[in-house]
């Protein structure tokens, strides 16, 4: 059996979210190994760690913004460096932040939900919730078909994650929303090259 060829994926460039969406799709279908370079990943650590003249003892105090940067990288420098282990680990968290963002906004409305029991269930339709959007699935379908199939006695859990659903329902894609997604993906190309022409 041939191995599937290796995909290097740089850690100093952020691409594009439908681009970075493909490559790690890619590895989890086999197609490719997924590796990030870690060549100027240990540059910047070794830049960072390395003394530099210009920095005063006070500005590396842990009082400080700057120290405290200093300090979490030192003490976290093995987890910020998983990623280059694994490819299918993303180099951030910003989609999970994005969707922390819906729990922030509606905080309030849900001071009142009645008990610890509803919002461990409001929790959990949250998770399926947003498990649904970020796989660009019609919420309503998605919801529906699964609660039929879990009332129904149904305990194939892996046929009913999200990804694996649409595979399997592409009918409920909304294509819409990867459009959406790949024009502000270009969109942001198209800004970023604009103003690194302005800079040569």
């Amino acid at each position: 059996m041939e191995h599937p060829a290796t995909a290097i994926d740089d850690a100093n460039v952020l691409s594009p979210a439908p681009l970075r969406d493909l490559f790690v799709r890619l590895a989890q279908a086999g197609l490719v190994r997924a590796r990030w370079t870690d060549a100027i990943h240990d540059e910047w650590v070794r830049n960072v760690q390395a003394d530099n003249p210009s920095l005063s003892p006070e500005r590396l105090s842990r009082k400080e913004p700057f120290g405290q940067a200093i300090t979490y990288l030192r003490n976290n420098i093995e987890a910020l460096r998983v990623h280059l282990d694994d490819g299918l680990v993303p180099i951030d968290n910003n989609d999970t932040e994005q969707l922390m963002e819906q729990v922030a906004l509606g905080r309030k409305n849900w001071m009142f939900i009645g008990s610890i029991d509803a919002g461990n269930r409001a929790a959990d339709l949250m998770t399926l919730v947003s498990s649904a959007v970020r796989n660009d699935l019609d919420v309503f379908l998605y919801l529906k078909d699964v609660l039929d199939e879990l009332l129904g006695g149904s305990r194939d859990f892996e046929a009913m994650r999200p990804d694996a659903w649409q595979l399997a329902h592409p009918e409920a894609v909304r294509i819409y929303r990867q459009d959406e997604r790949r024009h502000r993906a270009e969109v942001k190309s198209a800004k970023r090259a604009k103003r690194r022409a302005g800079c040569l």
